[in-house]
């Protein structure tokens, strides 16, 4: 579970980067079509860094656990959203990377609680 979360994450860091630095090829100027696609790609980085920190350190903190929840939660409510919406190839490849991680997260939240009781 360990190497599958660390696997998803990497994808989508790869994939959040792969937005940031697209932004200026896809729109000639910014508008609010493109400041979203951009913050949509810095949330990707931030939501990868955040469950990177989760497997990564020894200490693992209550805060750290429950922000990596309600991080993933709102990535897949979004990105579930968003299919509605637009149901592209990439959101859909998207979607289904952010519910592997997403719950993959929670059943490592829910196997170190268990731990520690």
């Amino acid at each position: 579970m360990k190497k599958t979360l660390m696997i998803t994450n990497l994808l989508i860091l790869v994939i959040g980067v792969i937005h940031c630095f697209s932004t200026p090829l896809f729109y000639s100027h910014y508008n609010l079509d493109s400041v979203w696609f951009l913050i949509s790609g810095c949330f990707l980085i931030l939501l990868s860094f955040i469950n990177y920190l989760l497997v990564s350190l020894k200490d693992k903190e209550r805060l750290l656990f429950w922000l990596a929840d309600i991080a993933n939660t709102i990535a897949v409510i979004v990105c579930t959203m968003l299919i509605l919406v637009e149901a592209e190839a990439q959101i859909i490849f998207l979607s289904i990377i952010l519910w592997l991680n997403a719950i993959c997260v929670w059943k490592y939240h829910y196997k170190f609680r268990r731990k520690q009781d």
